[in-house]
């Protein structure tokens, strides 16, 4: 172990210098034997962030960028993204809680006056036969409704499948419903968060990428080519390229080289499998519409209710904050009026309606990256169908076919998506004499026919019914 440490040093300083070379370079640089030097090699892409390139030659470069940065050292971009959610987030919790009092303060208020009024009646048939009014529902309601208050988060579980309006199908979740009635419309307490804040849209797990290339290697016989990492997840090539990196890290897989210059990944250790019933389901990056980014999601009378509550906070704290004169007989609450009845709502509603003032810029921007998200999906939907088919051509006319959505996008935004794609996939735009265009894309269309004829030398030799060996202590 202590000698594999000392190779992984000294071919560490190799790459120091030299971070852009091929094993036979390593070898030659460091003095290491050649399998030693592939050994080591496996050692440092697992330590430090490293892309695979292919020379026209076949030969397999290792790019570890400018500088060597590992793989659980985040960039400052990374660590800014995370202090910024932190905030937002920290925000969140804190103006939640203070609608929250807010809600328990009027809340209390009316249930003081429900319970006054109650007990008014209740007296009034003090004489009577009847034991008086049942007040177990009623109170049984005054207690949803203050559990209620405290229930933050909008959304359930529930999902359904909705378009927008270019027709793109997406997948959303049902909002919290009212705890009281029959009512199947969102409750009025997460109408009032999602106000502000807008209603959450749900968290993917950050290993689903990962959980499907697993299992699309498993189903494929271990190989996986670059054009197929890239239609699972939408990757640029430079994404593409670290995130099979770091699989072929995290499943045990080998970067290897066709005999036709292909570069592949081979994960043969994850087709030793008893059973895929288990795996992840393999979803393309096209078969995952974006879903659209809302300022509210309530209905527009519920917005000019909630703004009209608050707009009645607003003045009554404005006009306490400027009518309001200190009494110097006062003591304890009555000292400070003018701030637990003016400034505190003042400053609560102003609040309240300008984060949703602030977010619907954000929202704006958001929907833009959207549509063209799901653009760019579309398009890469038909291109991959047209060069995993063995046509390695695809007409302007074919960017946003989709006859069963009758999907309406923007053609402009689509001829600017395929710009990007032709760099990321290696294509070419060729103008034809009627003046319209077809676009080639020559090279990984055979990438995927290489993988087919790799798939099919390949044999599925675990047996897992003879994989059992029974031990008995």
């Amino acid at each position: 172990m202590e000698e594999l440490k000392q190779k992984v040093k000294a071919l560490e300083k190799v790459v120091e210098k030299n971070k852009h070379l091929s094993l036979s370079d390593a070898a030659a640089q460091s003095g290491l034997p050649l399998d030693e030097v592939r050994e080591a090699m496996q050692l440092l892409i697992e330590r430090y962030h490293c892309r695979l390139r292919v020379t026209q030659g076949g030969d397999l470069i290792y790019d570890f960028g400018d500088s060597l940065r590992r793989r659980d050292q985040k960039t400052w971009e990374e660590r800014w993204d995370e202090i910024k959610a932190a905030l937002w987030k920290g925000f969140q919790v804190f103006f939640k809680a203070w609608i929250a009092v807010t809600l328990v303060v009027y809340f209390v208020i009316f249930v003081v006056l429900l319970i006054t009024a109650l007990l008014a009646l209740s007296s009034g048939n003090r004489d009577d036969r009847n034991r008086g009014p049942d007040l177990s529902g009623v109170f049984y309601m005054i207690a949803r409704i203050f559990q209620e208050i405290w229930i933050w988060n909008t959304l359930t579980n529930a999902s359904v499948y909705r378009r927008d309006p270019y027709g793109f199908p997406y997948k959303t979740y049902e909002p919290r419903t009212a705890t009281i009635g029959k009512t199947k419309k969102k409750s009025f307490i997460a109408s009032v968060y999602d106000f502000v804040f807008g209603p959450p849209r749900p968290q993917e797990d950050p290993l689903n990428n990962h959980k499907e290339l697993a299992a699309f290697a498993r189903q494929n016989k271990g190989i996986v080519v670059m054009p197929e990492v890239k239609a699972l997840a939408g990757w640029n090539e430079d994404q593409a390229n670290d995130f099979l990196t770091e699989c072929l890290v995290r499943y045990d897989g080998q970067a290897r080289i066709s005999e036709n210059g292909v570069l592949y990944g081979d994960f043969e250790e994850l087709t030793r499998s008893v059973s895929k019933e288990g795996d992840h389901p393999v979803v393309w990056y096209w078969n995952e519409y974006e879903a659209p980014y809302v300022l509210t999601g309530n209905s527009r009378w519920r917005n000019v209710g909630i703004a009209a509550m608050n707009l009645f906070n607003l003045l009554f704290g404005a006009l306490f904050v400027i009518g309001s004169e200190p009494d110097p007989m006062a003591s304890g609450f009555w000292a400070h009026t003018d701030i637990f009845l003016g400034w505190v709502p003042f400053l609560f509603s102003v609040i309240f309606f300008t984060v949703p003032i602030l977010r619907s810029f954000w929202v704006r921007r958001k929907e833009k990256e959207r549509l063209r998200n799901n653009v760019r999906k579309l398009v890469m939907k038909n291109l991959f169908t047209h060069i995993s088919s063995g046509n390695d051509t695809l007409p302007e006319t074919q960017l946003l076919h989709d006859p069963q959505n009758s999907i309406k996008a923007p053609r402009a935004v689509a001829r600017k998506v395929m710009k990007e794609l032709i760099v990321d996939w290696h294509g070419e735009a060729i103008a034809q004499s009627n003046g319209s265009v077809v676009y080639r894309f020559e090279q990984p269309a055979f990438e995927l026919k290489e993988a087919k004829r790799l798939r099919a030398q390949r044999n599925d030799d675990f047996d897992s019914e003879n994989t059992y060996i029974e031990l008995k202590s």
